[in-house]
């Protein structure tokens, strides 16, 4: 079983990704949580962008992962792929909200 040098490289670059967003994200979250004396509306705001792009990238990310790994074929079943599937619509669609109250809000 090969790989070709292109897929490596996407799977390479997606794992990088991937650890910079887990790192950044709970770096985030702890500081808002442990060493935030004043806490606002930016600051929940924030907090709640953090948490969803964390779940971003341990579900959408994850599964992009495995389709990489596995050529395109969805191995986990099919109530995973349902799972999977809806929770990569409601991060976005709360990704987008949490950004549009951002702007609103400023």
């Amino acid at each position: 079983y090969s790989w070709s040098t292109d897929k490596i490289i996407r799977i390479i670059i997606l794992l990088i990704i991937m650890f910079i967003t887990l790192i950044g994200n709970s770096y985030i979250i702890y500081e808002l949580f442990y060493h935030h004396r004043h806490r606002t509306r930016l600051h929940l705001f924030i907090l709640n962008l953090a948490i969803g792009d964390l779940t971003i990238c341990l579900c959408t990310m994850t599964s992009e992962l495995f389709l990489l790994i596995f050529d395109q074929q969805w191995i986990l079943g099919n109530f995973a792929c349902k799972l999977t599937l809806y929770i990569q619509v409601v991060t976005l669609a709360s990704t987008t909200f949490i950004n549009v109250a951002m702007t609103y809000d400023r």
